[in-house]
Parts: structure tokens; sequence; C-alpha cells
């Protein structure tokens, strides 16, 4: 009987961990945006950066959580990607 509580308890902290990396690569790439010759690459970090940033607002809005780690990390990705 614990295992769909267990499972139900995995799958409520997914987001939670989309929203750490998508802030993560979101500022590592909005760093790597302003170190010239290499702003270019940045794009690679942001992109993906958005993609986890917004699976996370939709996972934790499906699951009524808070989403202010994963709205930070798609802000942060978003400027990492424009300022590239």
């Amino acid at each position: 009987m614990e295992q769909p509580n267990q499972n139900q308890n995995n799958n409520s902290n997914i987001h939670q961990a989309l929203g750490v990396i998508s802030l993560i690569v979101g500022i590592l790439g909005f760093i790597l945006s302003f170190i010239p010759c290499f702003g270019v690459y940045a794009i690679y970090l942001g992109v993906p950066g958005l993609g986890c940033g917004i699976a996370a607002i939709i996972m934790a809005r499906k699951v009524n959580a808070a989403i202010g780690l994963a709205t930070a990390g798609l802000v942060m990705s978003f400027l990492a990607t424009v300022v590239s």
C-alpha cells in the first residue's frame, strides 16, 4: 500500500528538480553570455534551460505547487538566450 504514495511523492518533486536545473543552467548561460568569444555558446545553455523551466511550471501548476523557482530559472534562461 505504501508504493502508490511513494510514487506520488516522487512525481510531485520532479517539478522542483526541473526548476533547480533550469535556474542553474540559466545562471551559467547568463554568465557565459558576457564572456567575449564564448557568448555565442550561451544559447546552448539557455534553450534547454527554457525547456526545463516551462516543463517545471506546467508540472507545478498541475499539482498546485509553488512556481517561484521555476519562474526564476525561466527568466534567467531567457536572459541568457537573448543576451547571447
